[in-house]
């Protein structure tokens, strides 16, 4: 999305870029372009990257219906004739994307309006290397012969997430008392109450209070009381949880999945996701 995303993977990767993010036209001398290609989205844009005077590789987005980013097909023509006049800038990719991911005829209009944008930029003796359409919801959605990329970007993730951490304090409550900021937990009967350092700031939404769920010993037990910054606290009933045992605060299915975790706050998984704070060791699996 962006060049200091771009300058964190180097860090550890070679790896060619697609930057997809907005840029303003300033920054272009400070950019690394060897291993960057950038999504450019109109005209001007192509005009000031040509006033650069470097080599440039670009992938052309085309608005075909979410009317978000992206040039009108109706100024791919001058937009094409802009880069055929430079011997700086080469037409990588031509790209659009899909709003919505159901076969709809909103998606099968977006699907005809990039077939449109393929043949104009064809037929101006363009050979794009990259034609893609899809983020992760849209594979398979469509069927263009000169699709053969697609943008993947939940979907690298979803099958693997799981965060886990410690239980840090076990305590009995009574029936009768409250938990946590506000009171807004009331125990009916005494049970056993553990504290796991995961709270908002780590990215435990707090619409998860009272309603969010974590796994110990392959069994569910409920979030209760409000999540603070750094801790949430989670009832075990008549189960006493040994001190410092793993418990498993997102996982991979059941109910406490990104996916029933996104039903509970009124949201996407892409929210829980990207909420998750940097702070939190990642293990690659």
């Amino acid at each position: 999305d962006s060049y200091y995303e771009a300058l964190r993977i180097w860090r550890v990767s070679r790896q060619k870029i697609l930057l997809i993010g907005p840029m303003q036209p300033s920054n272009y001398s400070k950019i690394n372009w060897k291993r960057l290609a950038l999504m450019v989205q109109s005209i001007d844009q192509i005009w000031d990257l040509v006033t650069l005077g470097k080599k440039v590789k670009i992938h052309l987005k085309i608005n075909t219906g979410m009317n978000r980013q992206g040039i009108e097909i109706s100024e791919l023509p001058e937009a094409l004739k802009v880069i055929a006049g430079s011997e700086k800038i080469e037409l990588e990719g031509l790209m659009s994307h899909l709003a919505d991911t159901s076969d709809s005829e909103w998606t099968k209009a977006q699907e005809e309006k990039f077939r449109e944008a393929i043949d104009i930029t064809k037929r101006t003796g363009f050979k794009p290397r990259c034609y893609h359409l899809a983020a992760s919801g849209g594979i398979g959605k469509v069927a263009i012969r000169e699709l053969n990329a697609v943008r993947v970007g939940i979907d690298l993730y979803k099958g693997a997430i799981r965060l886990v951490s410690k239980i840090v304090k076990v305590r009995r409550v009574k029936a009768g008392e409250r938990i946590s900021y506000s009171g807004t937990y009331k125990f009916k009967k005494e049970s056993w109450v553990g504290v796991i350092p995961v709270g908002y700031y780590e990215g435990l939404d707090k619409r998860l209070s009272n309603k969010g769920w974590v796994k110990y010993n392959e069994e569910f037990y409920p979030m209760v009381g409000n999540i603070c910054m750094n801790m949430c606290l989670v009832n075990f009933g008549e189960v006493k949880p040994n001190l410092y045992d793993e418990i498993e605060v997102i996982g991979q299915s059941g109910q406490n999945s990104i996916e029933e975790m996104a039903k509970i706050m009124g949201t996407i998984p892409y929210e829980v996701m990207v909420k998750l704070n940097e702070s939190i060791q990642r293990k690659i699996v």
